[in-house]
């Protein structure tokens, strides 16, 4: 959430009626009380609710990117808003929306994943498929490697993968990773058993210019979407899952679920 959103817009509060007292603000009042503020253009507000924790407050699920999901409560006469963790201290929990639930990807998204992907392992004959979004540096990609692969291979499931060289603001999460992605898709190289080899390769000194237009064109497509981590894996259904679990039965039970 942005700092300039304050906890208190009492200076707001004349700008709708006490007549909410019992409903939601709908999305073009919340908006209308958000316009004060300097957030960016790509924000929408994706669902209102009323809190079943937090008494005459009404949650609000907004996006920044595709699957990037956050929320912040507002008072149901629109006076004040709540940005942050709110605890409840007799349930000792988190007060908060499920945002799983919104951070999909559409169909239209889908098929424009569809379009970045490197190459497929286990394709032939397979019942369904997931997509596989690594960095060929990342230690937890390299980690969920093997117990993806033997998971694909007993369920019968292809395993689409997008190469993403993770960005931070001063370059590559992980030095060398686009070269190394790029080497993958030159002269014949993709394959999933030289994505194992090439977390442990040198980093290659020249790739091919194409592979390295391709890796490019993926990096910036998957930070339109708000991929900010990997490994991240995306199902049929734009059911997604970023990061692994800490063993292999518990990666395959959250491959199961991208699946249903």
């Amino acid at each position: 959430m942005y700092k300039k959103l304050v906890v208190s817009l009492g200076i707001f509060g004349a700008l709708l009626s006490s007549a909410y007292a019992s409903n939601c603000p709908s999305k073009t009042e919340v908006q209308n009380v958000l316009k004060e503020f300097n957030l960016p253009s790509s924000m929408s507000i994706v669902d209102i609710s009323p809190s079943k924790r937090l008494k005459d407050f009404c949650e609000v699920v907004f996006k920044v990117s595709p699957l990037n999901a956050q929320y912040f409560f507002i008072s149901k006469d629109a006076r004040y808003i709540i940005q942050g963790q709110v605890i409840d201290l007799k349930h000792k929990s988190l007060v908060s929306p499920n945002l799983s639930k919104y951070e999909k990807l559409s169909s239209d998204q889908l098929k424009e994943l569809e379009n970045h992907v490197d190459f497929v392992y286990n394709g032939k004959n397979a019942k369904n498929f997931v997509y596989f979004i690594t960095d060929p540096q990342c230690p937890f990609c390299h980690e969920a490697e093997n117990p993806l692969k033997e998971w694909a291979k007993k369920n019968h499931i292809a395993i689409k993968v997008i190469l993403y060289p993770v960005q931070t603001p001063n370059g590559s999460l992980h030095p060398g990773s686009i070269r190394k992605s790029a080497e993958l898709l030159c002269d014949n190289n993709s394959s999933y058993s030289m994505l194992e080899f090439m977390y442990s390769a040198p980093v290659p000194k020249n790739p091919c210019k194409k592979g390295i237009e391709k890796v490019k064109s993926n990096i910036e497509f998957l930070q339109r979407l708000g991929v900010n981590g990997t490994p991240t894996f995306v199902g049929p259904k734009g059911k997604v899952e970023t990061g692994i679990a800490n063993s292999k039965e518990a990666m395959h039970k959250e491959f199961d679920n991208l699946i249903k």
